[in-house]
């Protein structure tokens, strides 16, 4: 039976690309670059590594970014629907939720201001990373901290990059996938509204 779950957090439990998306193309008219909202959102979606190297900023621009993103209203980044239910789910059934996520300690501030923090039971953030995802360096140090069992839980990411060390470590997976996009890495679960993920763990938790 599943008992332990690790969410990533943007794109995952919360929607944060719209304050992200703000705030980056904010901080390239700062520096002179003109680009369309939907340009960024595409790019940040990849990841903002990808974003950053696209658009050739240093680590200077990420401190400016994050600065005004800080400033954005959290409003405007809203849980999706149906994962409060799937939280509320598994703590109320005895499972333990966790969270590994490329985001810094705003995390943070995004669970206190949509009242999510006491459904966790541990958050790691970038700040602790050694390696970024793909690697298996923050799920190794969550697994380790918690005494998480690997047979006993599911990782649940919106990109693959959360599957693959997932996988690597013995997990179940489930893939958030919206808008069915194509993949070739084989997953456990793949869903595309959270209703799904509610009636999976309900029958696994009523073994």
């Amino acid at each position: 039976m599943l008992k332990y779950f690790i969410w990533d957090f943007d794109g995952t439990l919360v929607d944060t690309y719209p304050s992200m998306s703000i705030a980056f193309q904010r901080a390239l008219k700062n520096e002179g670059i003109n680009a369309s909202e939907e340009e960024v959102l595409r790019l940040l979606k990849q990841s903002s590594k990808h974003a950053l190297a696209y658009y050739n900023l240093d680590k200077s621009f990420k401190k400016k970014w994050k600065a005004i993103e800080e400033r954005v209203d959290k409003a405007q980044s809203q849980p999706f629907q149906g994962v409060l239910e799937v939280l509320n789910l598994i703590v109320n059934n005895g499972g333990e939720n966790y969270i590994v996520t490329h985001r810094d300690e705003t995390t943070y501030e995004y669970l206190k201001f949509h009242q999510m923090l006491s459904y966790f039971t541990d958050v790691i953030t970038i700040e602790k990373a050694n390696q970024r995802k793909p690697h298996t360096d923050l799920f190794d140090q969550i697994i380790a901290k918690n005494k998480i069992i690997p047979s006993q839980c599911l990782s649940i990411g919106d990109r693959i990059l959360d599957m693959i060390p997932s996988k690597a470590l013995g997990l179940k997976t489930c893939f958030y996938n919206p808008k069915g996009l194509d993949h070739e890495v084989a997953v456990d679960y793949e869903i595309k509204e959270y209703k799904r993920l509610e009636e999976i763990l309900r029958k696994n938790f009523n073994r």
